[in-house]
């Protein structure tokens, strides 16, 4: 029993360790055009071989979007990043269903639609009201380039939070948890899990 106490504790200290010193994560037009073309640019040397990056490529996307832009964000921050665009992607293409006949307003990057063709929208699905009147050239232009292609079929089109087993084997490769270390962190009660789960640091490369 004092053994797995202390255990317990290693763990809770390696967790709030790994989450100590990071940014807040305030995304911005600046900010998301830098990580998207960083993800592309993984994408490109095959660091995303299903539906996520890989060990590789998530090590690469922190390590150089903190050093672009002067943040300190942890693995857990950009993954959560990445998730919620995934979803607004996702629900951008929803309203975009079978519509071949709605316009584009270059000026303020946003949908041309009338009043009529909104309301009816907003009827079906309440999320689609923060699409109306906002500019959405990254969603529609930029969005594409990271999810087009793992979004069809099978294993790639499940929702954000259906999560694969291998996409657990990258994250706690990422964290450096091994099986028996998950087993303790996992009867570990501390408050706020979502503060404790997956948070962690990935390690900067030299």
């Amino acid at each position: 029993m004092e053994n797995r106490d202390q255990g317990n504790k290693g763990i809770v200290g390696k967790i709030n360790k790994m989450t100590d010193g990071s940014s807040s994560a305030k995304w911005n037009d600046y900010l998301n055009r830098i990580f998207i073309q960083l993800c592309v640019e993984e994408i490109g040397k095959g660091n995303r071989p299903n539906s996520h990056f890989n060990v590789n490529g998530w090590n690469n996307i922190v390590r150089k979007f903190n050093e672009i832009t002067g943040k300190n964000l942890v693995y857990k921050q950009i993954r959560n990043h990445w998730d919620a665009m995934k979803k607004e992607w996702l629900s951008f293409k929803k309203l975009m269903h079978s519509e071949t006949v709605i316009g584009w307003n270059p000026l303020k990057n946003s949908l041309d639609a009338s009043e009529e063709w909104w309301s009816r929208k907003i009827r079906e699905n309440v999320d689609f009201k923060k699409f109306k009147n906002k500019d959405l050239s990254l969603v529609w232009f930029e969005y594409d380039k990271l999810f087009s292609d793992v979004a069809a079929t099978g294993e790639r089109a499940r929702a954000p939070s259906q999560r694969s087993e291998n996409e657990f084997d990258v994250e706690n490769e990422i964290l450096g948890v091994d099986s028996e270390a998950k087993e303790v962190e996992d009867h570990v009660e501390i408050g706020d899990s979502e503060d404790v789960g997956l948070g962690g640091i990935v390690r900067m490369l030299d």
